[in-house]
C-alpha cells in the first residue's frame, strides 16, 4: 500500500513520543509487592550477630553526606576499640610474666606435656579458623570475582553491538543521502521523511552508546579492586594465624631441646623470656589490631546486608551517578526506569518503522523510477535486517531475567553470605588462638622453664636423691 506523507509524520511522532502499542515495554510480572525476577536476601546468622552490635545503615531516599558516612564508619568500630584494648591488656600481661620470675620450687620433674597439648590444640584451630576462611569467605570472594568478569564482558559486548548499530544507521543515512539528489522533488519530500526517522535512529543509538561508553571502564576498576581486595584481606586476615604459628613452633622447638638434651634449662627459660618480650607480646598486639579491624568489617557488612537492596541503592546513589542509580534501582526492585532498554526499545521501534516504510509500493517506486536507484530498497532492506540480531541479543542481554542473577550471586550470595560467615569464624578463630591460647602457652612455657631450671638446680645440689622421686632415697 502506499505510504503518504501524513502517515509518515504519524509513525515520526510515534517514535519520538510513546511506542508503538506492539512495541512498548510490558509491565513486569509481580510477585506479591515485588517483580518476578526479584529474591529477597536471606539473613544468615553471622550477620544478624554482627547487625546486633552495628549502627544503623545511612538512610535510603535521600542524599547523605560525607560526614554521616564517616560517623557510620566510625560507629561501626566501636566495638572493635573493646578487641583492640583486650589485647592490649594481654600483650602486657605477656610482657610482665615475661620479666618477672616467681612461682612455688618443683616436688618433682616438671612436665612438658599441658605445653604440647594446648599447643597442638592451638594448631589445631588455626587449621580450623584457615579452612573455614578459605573454604567459605575466599571462596565468597573469588565468586564475587567471576561475578564481576561476566558482568564486564556483557557490558563490553552490549556497548561494542550498541557500536555496530550505529554504524549501520551511519551505512543507511549514507545510502539514502546519496540517492537523494537524483530524486524528483516530489520523491525527494518523501525520502527525506524517511530520512528523519533514520537520523532519528542513530540519535537513539547514540543517546545508547554514550550511556554504555562509561560502563566498561567502572565495571573493570571494580573488578581491579576485587582482585586486589580479594589477595589483601587473603593475606592480611591469615598473616596474624600464620605469626602464632610461628609462635607455637618457636616454643615447641625451645621445650622439645630443652627435654632431649636434659639441660639445665637456663638458656632456654633465657631465650623463651627474650621471645615473650620481643615477639609474643608484639604478636598479640598484632592479632589484636587486626581482630579488631576485621571485626570492624563485619559489623559493617553485618549492617549492610540486614537490608541489602536498599543499602546496595544508598551506597550507589551516592558513590554513583543518576544514571548508575536509576539503572540499578530498575534491576534490584522492579521500580523506576532504566534508560538503557528505553533507548534499546526507541531504536527497535524506529528500525522497524523505517522497514516498514522501504518496504511500502510507494516508497521501492520512488527509487526504482524516480530516483534512478533500482538496487537501493534491497541494499537498505538487507542494512536494516542486519540489525535484528543485535537488538534482539541486547534487547535479552538488558533484560532483568539475566542482569538480576549477577547481582543475586555478587551480593546475596557471595557478600552477604559466604564472605560475612568466612570473615565470622575467622574472627572467632582469631581471638581464639591470639588473644587466648598464645598468651596461655606463652605463661604456661615460661612456667615451665622456671620450674625447671629450678628443679634441675636442686638435683644438681642433692645428688643422692633421685629427681624423679624427690622425697625417697636412693639407697
Amino acid at each position: 500500500q502506499a505510504v503518504s506523507a501524513h502517515a509518515l509524520r504519524g509513525h515520526t511522532g510515534c517514535t519520538h513520543g510513546r511506542l508503538p502499542l506492539s512495541l512498548r515495554v510490558a509491565a513486569p510480572t509481580m510477585v506479591g509487592e515485588r517483580p518476578a525476577w526479584v529474591t529477597p536476601c536471606l539473613e544468615v546468622p553471622w550477620v544478624t550477630v554482627f547487625a546486633h552490635i552495628a549502627p544503623q545503615f545511612p538512610p535510603a531516599g535521600r542524599a547523605v553526606s560525607n560526614e554521616e558516612w564517616g560517623r557510620f564508619a566510625l560507629m561501626c568500630f566501636a566495638a572493635s576499640g573493646i578487641v583492640l584494648l583486650v589485647g592490649i591488656c594481654v600483650a602486657l600481661v605477656v610482657l610482665v610474666k615475661s620479666c618477672c620470675r616467681a612461682g612455688r620450687r618443683p616436688t618433682r620433674q616438671p612436665s612438658s606435656t599441658p605445653i604440647m597439648c594446648v599447643g597442638i590444640l592451638t594448631l589445631a584451630l588455626i587449621a580450623a579458623g584457615t579452612f573455614a576462611y578459605l573454604a567459605i569467605g575466599q571462596k565468597g570472594m573469588s565468586d564475587a570475582v567471576h561475578e564481576v568478569d561476566g558482568v564486564l564482558d556483557d557490558v563490553s559486548a552490549a556497548r561494542d553491538q550498541g557500536i555496530a548499530l550505529a554504524q549501520t544507521g551511519m551505512q543507511i543515512s549514507a545510502r539514502i543521502n546519496a540517492t537523494l539528489p537524483k530524486c524528483t522533488p516530489a520523491a525527494r519530500q518523501q525520502l527525506q521523511n524517511v530520512q528523519a526517522e533514520v537520523e532519528r535512529y542513530r540519535e537513539v543509538l547514540a543517546s545508547y552508546t554514550g550511556y554504555m561508553e562509561t560502563f566498561p571502564k567502572q565495571v573493570g576498576d571494580a573488578k581491579s579492586a576485587v582482585g586486589t581486595l580479594s589477595k589483601v584481606v587473603l593475606f592480611a586476615l591469615l598473616g596474624p594465624l600464620a605469626l602464632v604459628v610461628l609462635c607455637c613452633i618457636a616454643i615447641f622447638v625451645v621445650v622439645c631441646a630443652t627435654r632431649a638434651g636434659s639441660g639445665g634449662g637456663g638458656c632456654s627459660s633465657c631465650c623463651l623470656r627474650s621471645l615473650g618480650a620481643l615477639f609474643f607480646a608484639p604478636v598479640v598486639l598484632v592479632v589484636a589490631a587486626l581482630t579488631a579491624s576485621e571485626l570492624g568489617a563485619g559489623v559493617a557488612m553485618g549492617s549492610f546486608c540486614k537490608d541489602a537492596d536498599t543499602n546496595t541503592l544508598t551506597a550507589i546513589h551516592h558513590f554513583g551517578d543518576g544514571l548508575a542509580y536509576n539503572v540499578s534501582r530498575y534491576y534490584i526492585t522492579g521500580e523506576g526506569s532504566n534508560a538503557l532498554t528505553d533507548e534499546l526499545q526507541h531504536a527497535t521501534a524506529t528500525v522497524a518503522l523505517i522497514g516498514q516504510q522501504l518496504g511500502a509500493t510507494e516508497v521501492r517506486r520512488f527509487f526504482v523510477q524516480e530516483c534512478g536507484a533500482p538496487a537501493a530498497p534491497d541494499s537498505l532492506a538487507s542494512l536494516i535486517a542486519s540489525t535484528s540480531g543485535p537488538l534482539h541479543s541486547l534487547d535479552t542481554m538488558l533484560s532483568p531475567a539475566h542482569v538480576y542473577p549477577y547481582y543475586r550471586s555478587a551480593v546475596h550470595e557471595s557478600a552477604c553470605t559466604t564472605m560475612v560467615s568466612g570473615l565470622g569464624w575467622l574472627i572467632v578463630s582469631q581471638i581464639a588462638v591470639g588473644l587466648l591460647f598464645l598468651p596461655v602457652l606463652s605463661c604456661m612455657a615460661d612456667s615451665f622453664f622456671s620450674r625447671w631450671v629450678v628443679w634441675r638446680a636442686q638435683s644438681q645440689v642433692s645428688p643422692w636423691r633421685h629427681p624423679d622421686k624427690s622425697d625417697q632415697c636412693v639407697v
